[in-house]
């Protein structure tokens, strides 16, 4: 498991570290390249890490980077169209990572577009844009390989909607709204077919004790 970057009260921080389930104990790795927190990190298929987006002050930053465990060292990858931070970042069937939604810095704009990670060429390309944008939302593969997103807020208001995004088409589309606005949910594919989403928020001091299924 590796653990890299975030942030406390004065700093935010570039350094890295790997647990070792066996031994029970974490290991320094790293450094990233870039101090960030509120970013995403994604397990590749080849067993790399993408780490892409979010900030080390107000604004989101665009970087991405990969680290390798074998080397045990990050190095710099193409940058995202747009920055962002606290997106989601979902590894999809054919080995890219669907980047979605985020807002571009504390207190500012929340975005709708999406891109795609390919470990090929390294590089990223637009993947559509969704009818609503949102941060602290939840993105959730089915065995099917569309990617359910669901909830979050953006700038007036916390979101019941859920968009669903296909990865023949490339495009989202607009689906069953949940039974109440959430953010910072949960989100878990059960045995079935469906996800749960359980939890959340919808204030800043009101929380959801409703859960709810989708397919």
């Amino acid at each position: 498991m590796l653990i890299a970057g975030g942030r406390d009260e004065s700093a935010t921080f570039a350094s890295a570290e790997v647990f070792d389930p066996p031994s029970g104990r974490f290991y320094q790795t790293g450094p990233m390249t870039g101090p960030s927190a509120y970013h995403t990190a994604t397990m590749l298929s080849d067993g790399r890490v993408l780490v892409s987006g979010g900030c080390s002050g107000p604004l989101a930053l665009s970087t991405a980077e990969i680290y390798d465990p074998v080397s045990g060292t990050f190095s710099r990858a193409s940058s995202m169209a747009i920055a962002r931070d606290s997106h989601t970042a979902t590894l999809i069937l054919d080995g890219r990572v669907l980047i979605v939604g985020g807002e571009a810095g504390f207190g500012r704009e929340t975005i709708g577009s999406a891109e795609l990670f390919d470990p090929g060429s390294g590089s990223f390309e637009p993947a559509g844009q969704m009818a609503t944008g949102r941060v602290h939302h939840t993105a959730t593969r089915r065995s099917d390989g569309r990617v359910v997103v669901a909830g979050g807020g953006n700038d007036t208001m916390r979101l019941a909607s859920v968009e669903i995004y296909d990865t023949r088409s490339g495009a989202f589309r607009v689906a069953r709204s949940m039974s109440a606005p959430r953010e910072r949910h949960t989100a878990t594919l059960i045995f079935d077919g469906r996800i749960l989403m359980a939890g959340g928020v919808t204030g800043p001091s009101s929380s959801v004790s409703a859960a709810f299924y989708t397919k």
